[in-house]
């Protein structure tokens, strides 16, 4: 699920992408707005809550959009973690698919799996 709000510890979150039932989040920050201090303190703050509410997160660079191969392996491998850490089924796949626009940045990301 994409940008769907989660309640963790009282604290209304929205990951960027998350697997529910593999407690697998993923996030794409751009540099802009995770530069500044204080941003770049609540990031760490809303990372350690979700660690601590038992998600595994995994954090992206804006640029990692431009190595879709890498996305799609590295959550691969999470993911797969993740089902043999909760004793649930293996994926088949998991994919990942930039769209672009003629500006050059990506216009959306599509990370999939069956049942998400």
């Amino acid at each position: 699920m994409a940008n769907r709000p989660l309640d963790v510890r009282g604290t209304r979150l929205f990951p960027d992408v998350r697997f529910r039932a593999r407690r697998l989040i993923l996030e794409f920050d751009g540099r802009e707005a995770h530069l500044a201090a204080a941003q770049f303190l609540s990031d760490r703050e809303r990372w350690n809550l979700l660690e601590a509410a038992g998600y595994h997160v995994l954090r992206f660079g804006w640029e990692h959009l431009d190595q879709p191969g890498y996305v799609a392996r590295t959550v691969r491998r999470a993911y797969r973690h993740a089902a043999s850490a909760w004793r649930l089924r293996d994926s088949p796949w998991i994919s990942a698919r930039v769209a672009r626009s003629g500006r050059g940045r990506p216009d959306r990301v599509q990370i999939g799996s069956p049942g998400t």
